[in-house]
């Protein structure tokens, strides 16, 4: 990842953090919570489409953080900020008739996201060890 793209994926993970912090603050000030942490993992990402020829799965990383305000025991307002990189890999083969010669080349796309999704979450079992939202 090159400098350029990784301060602007650091900017907008601190936009999303930083934006809602005082009215969390406010929200803490009452009788609700304020969770904040920390999610990654990996994302599989494919092409489509008529136009798409042999193409690969790419999986790829993907990971950023979460602010929940929790208003009751059931119900709660999540924002997420997400990194994510999405795209396709394809290797094809080609035969030259001039030559007779077989040529194989290979292309990876890999697209950068930062995605900021804004959740209502409804627990179905506040209590237990397993709480399905």
């Amino acid at each position: 990842m090159s400098a350029r793209r990784a301060s602007l994926v650091a900017a907008s993970f601190l936009a999303v953090l930083l934006v809602p912090f005082v009215p969390a603050r406010a929200f803490a000030a009452g009788k609700g919570t304020v969770a904040v942490g920390v999610m990654g993992g990996a994302n599989m990402a494919n092409f489509f489409g008529d136009a798409v020829g042999n193409v690969e799965v790419l999986t790829a990383s993907t990971g950023g953080g979460f602010l929940e305000l929790q208003a009751s025991p059931v119900l709660s307002f999540r924002i997420e900020g997400l990194y994510a990189q999405k795209g396709a890999k394809e290797t094809e083969t080609f035969y030259d008739p001039s030559t007779g010669a077989t040529i194989t080349g290979s292309a990876t796309w890999r697209y950068d996201y930062v995605d900021v999704p804004a959740l209502l979450k409804v627990t179905l079992v506040p209590e237990g060890s397993i709480r399905p939202s």
